[in-house]
């Protein structure tokens, strides 16, 4: 009876396992303790039934190893068995491994400041670190690298030297506590009418009259069991249960969401006719506020916000905006330009500041986010936008039908193309053997009988779909057949072990290059291209030539020593009332800031998961981009690019010329953009309209926006000063002329052709668009963008949709004609014999363009 009470109390003390030698000496430590505890516990004495207990309990693995060990020392049975335990296992520690381990330990979200400890003085057991006093220090300072909360670090390191690990506890354990209570404190709270104004329901107490209520079928008037209820042997179309209906189901959804109940909340943004902008917020109460939101960074401080899809702003509390000044957030205030209307309000809310700062969730780093701060008490909200850069919500505008995957359809609609095996045709491979390798013949392998009849079966078919062939004389080499099941069931795979034959395959042979060998055939860096678009710059000529290629040096400085003493020399021809003369001074100051940008210390390597940037740009000469990525917080470079532009693309108006450094920026870089979702920067505000989704543009940038189709990108608007591609795209040498085939223009002309009526040729409008004044003046606002000065305005207002090839002026694909010519074609055309051939040469004379564009 006492044996089936210990059988019984062992239960809860599992086998020791050896499989996984990694750290096996702390797991040794920590399971003999739970044994000398449990046997403590039970009163066992006797050495002998202490010493086959411990066997018994450890497992079959560890008597296997016990038995194969000398014999312990110690004063009795059970201390020699431990004794030899203890010398198997315990030297087994690696101790720089054990303390590799213990640098990496981090704080679970989850965990305590307590229990992290608790953790951590396990694993420095096996470390070797020392007395406890240094075992102590080295858990103080792991706190302090791997806690989660910043401003516990931030409390902790304020101690200076002088900080114990007890005092570390006291700090943690004051901490916890308090944020616990305040959380608590916090959800109990309701947001006061001052602070946010909502619109709410209040809830009416009365006695409601008890009505008698079906619950199969929800009518009144009868119970349940009634045999005339309504719902009495139909199918619910819920749960598929006979009994009820649908609405009276009790069932749960698979993926049902709560409902919340009470204060909604939102902030929409409506369009007004002042200088500040408007919003409008809606609230419904919810008690559980604390609980249906998430977790996000906000300038290196987390806070709880709730996700709102139907607002446009992020909005937060005075109160919490407090809590995040205590807790030194990191932030740029912004002026106030928004007014926050409560729902069927008209008087707005207290908007007490607005700022912006990064914002961090998991591995998702969106920077300048906007936050607006109300006056009062209130839950901080995430708006829509945002939450959609985050990845936290997903809206769905509609729900399409499901698509026949069914690859039946397919197979029915071209039976000619699936019947058999596909095969290789006019091909057959010859494989080199080495006649030197002694064949092998291998013994075939027991196959299961539950996959006989299916290996039978699959040899049968790939003997009737011609891909095997049968043997039945002697063969000097034989390989193992293995059946693998497929996860079916139903069917096998079947492979060839073909290890031993492949020994007499002849291999080709090839030597793997070193790294010095490749640097010597590169005879420089590997990012060669990264840099060439620096390093063949051309010297400026103009004090603002200077200026723009020191903001792209600038952009860099954090990463350049003594930049302030190389640049001086350049920094002075950039002074007012100075005399601008390229000296020495200046082209050696020149010459070394080129190298510095072209160093690898100055360039970042490439981030797959890390923001990217595109910084794009266009000048009368050429055009200049520059890749660059937020990488431990801080942009850095990735690579340059530029080109000078051709003859005929030095003839764009200035739009076409910035629309074009975008198209040739993404496809310069696309092996780093296809993909992933990037932003494209420009100085030209336009472009953020012309590549979006509602443009309507000519049909020259029409194709550049085809070109863009498969990158993911967002335009948006930088100024000037901060467009550091400018240097890059006025710096390009001269020699470097990149070879146009024109395709643009090719296509502008094929258009062209295509849109002119029947009644006239393309050579008859081109000539009249030439005498004709006021195409005259279209054509020349094309070329230098002064609109303003035309006498024609209403062409104002389609401006951004004409672009002009030759002497013609086109409005998206089609010619603007002169009215004289038009009229009098007209006239021509209504005379004509009706019966006319409409392939005539005159709609197929070419466009005649003349090298100006006058």
């Amino acid at each position: 009876m006492a044996s089936a009470v210990l059988m019984h109390d062992l239960q809860g003390l599992p086998n020791f396992d050896v499989s996984n030698v990694t750290g096996i000496a702390s797991k040794w430590k920590r399971w003999r303790r739970a044994f000398e505890l449990y046997a403590t516990g039970k009163g066992i004495e006797d050495a002998a039934q202490a010493k086959a207990l411990l066997l018994h309990t450890a497992g079959m693995d560890v008597q296997d190893i016990f038995f194969t060990l000398p014999e312990g020392t110690g004063e009795n049975v059970y201390a020699k068995a431990l004794n030899a335990l203890d010398k198997y296992f315990e030297p087994q520690a690696n101790v720089p491994y054990e303390r590799s381990v213990f640098r990496n330990m981090a704080q679970f979200s989850h965990e305590t400041v307590e229990q992290y400890i608790t953790r951590l003085r396990q694993r420095a057991e096996t470390c070797e670190f020392g007395n406890r006093d240094a075992i102590d220090e080295r858990i103080r300072d792991q706190i302090i690298d791997k806690c989660v909360r910043h401003n516990l670090r931030r409390k902790l390191l304020e101690k200076g030297r002088d900080l114990t690990l007890n005092q570390v506890r006291e700090i943690a354990r004051a901490m916890e506590d308090s944020e616990r209570q305040a959380t608590s404190i916090e959800s109990q709270v309701p947001t006061q009418g001052s602070s946010v104004n909502k619109v709410s329901v209040q809830n009416k107490h009365f006695v409601k009259k008890t009505i008698s209520r079906c619950y199969s079928c929800g009518y009144e008037g009868h119970l349940r069991n009634d045999p005339n209820c309504p719902a009495k042997g139909k199918k619910c179309r819920k749960c598929k249960q006979i009994g009820h209906f649908e609405r009276q189901c009790k069932t749960k959804d698979k993926d049902h969401v709560k409902r919340r109940h009470g204060k909604i909340r939102h902030v929409v943004e409506q369009p007004d006719q002042s200088d500040e902008e408007k919003a409008y917020a809606f609230s419904v109460n919810q008690n559980s506020i604390l609980n249906d939101g998430i977790v996000v960074n906000v300038g290196d401080v987390d806070f709880n916000m709730i996700i709102d899809s139907g607002a446009s702003c992020n909005i937060m509390g005075m109160s919490l905006w407090n809590s995040l000044k205590e807790n030194h957030i990191n932030c740029v205030s912004s002026k106030v330009d928004k007014r926050l209307f409560a729902y069927g309000s008209q008087e707005p809310l207290k908007v007490a500041g607005i700022f912006t700062a990064t914002v961090k969730y998991k591995q998702t780093v969106i920077p300048d986010v906007e936050f607006v701060v109300l006056d009062g008490k209130g839950q901080a909200l995430l708006g829509r936008d945002t939450a959609l850069r985050l990845g936290v919500l997903q809206i769905v505008s509609s729900v399409s039908e499901a698509v026949n995957t069914d690859n039946r359809t397919v197979f029915d609609k071209y039976p000619d193309c699936f019947e058999g095996v596909g095969k290789l045709k006019s091909f057959q491979l010859e494989i080199p053997i080495d006649p030197d390798v002694d064949p092998v013949i291998q013994p075939m392998r027991r196959i299961p009988y539950s996959l006989r009849d299916k290996l039978s079966k699959k040899l049968d078919e790939l003997l009737d779909l011609d891909i095997i062939e049968r043997v039945e004389e002697p063969s000097s080499w034989v390989s193992p057949v293995v059946c693998v099941p497929k996860h079916s069931g139903e069917d096998i795979r079947l492979c060839v072990d073909m290890r031993q034959a492949n020994t007499a395959v002849r291999r080709v042979r090839h030597p793997i290059p070193t790294i010095d060998e490749l640097l010597h055939e590169m005879n420089s860096s590997p990012a060669d291209a990264k840099v060439k678009a620096v390093v063949e710059a051309r010297e400026p000529r103009t004090s603002a030539e200077v200026r723009s290629f020191l903001g792209l040096v600038n952009y860099s400085s954090r990463f350049i020593p003594d930049l302030a003493t190389i640049a001086a020399p350049l920094r002075q021809l950039t002074r007012k009332n100075v005399i601008f003369r390229w000296g020495k001074s200046e082209q050696e100051s020149f010459v070394e800031l080129k190298r510095r940008l072209a160093d690898a210390e100055t360039l970042g390597y490439y981030d797959k998961s890390a923001p990217t940037k595109v910084i794009a740009d266009a000048s009368p000469v050429g055009l200049g981009a520059v890749l660059v990525q937020e990488q431990e917080g801080e942009f850095r470079v990735i690579s340059y690019a530029s080109r000078s532009l051709s003859d005929t693309e030095r003839r764009y108006s200035q739009t076409e010329k910035e629309a074009l450094a975008l198209v040739w920026a993404c496809e310069r870089f696309h092996v780093y953009l296809y993909g992933v979702e990037f932003e494209l920067l420009t100085d030209h505000k336009p472009l953020e309209c012309i590549y979006s989704t509602k443009s309507k543009v000519c049909a020259r940038i029409e194709r550049w926006v085809l070109r863009m189709q498969p990158y993911i990108f967002k335009v948006r608007y930088i100024p000037g000063p901060k467009n550091i591609a400018d240097t890059l795209s006025r710096l390009v040498k001269n020699d470097f002329v990149q070879k146009s085939s024109d395709l643009v223009d090719d296509y502008v002309r094929f258009v062209a052709k295509e849109a002119t009526p029947i009644a006239m040729t393309t050579r008859e409008i081109e000539r009249a668009s030439e005498n004709d004044p006021e195409l005259c003046a279209v054509r020349q606002c094309l070329v230098n963008q002064q609109w303003h000065r035309i006498e024609y305005k209403l062409y104002l207002p389609i401006r951004g949709e004409l672009c002009s090839i030759g002497k013609l002026v086109l409005r998206d694909e089609s010619p603007l004609i002169e009215n004289e010519i038009f009229d009098e074609k007209c006239e021509t055309k209504l005379d004509a014999d009706v019966g006319c051939n409409p392939e005539s040469e005159s709609n197929t004379e070419p466009i005649s363009v003349s090298n100006d564009t006058g």
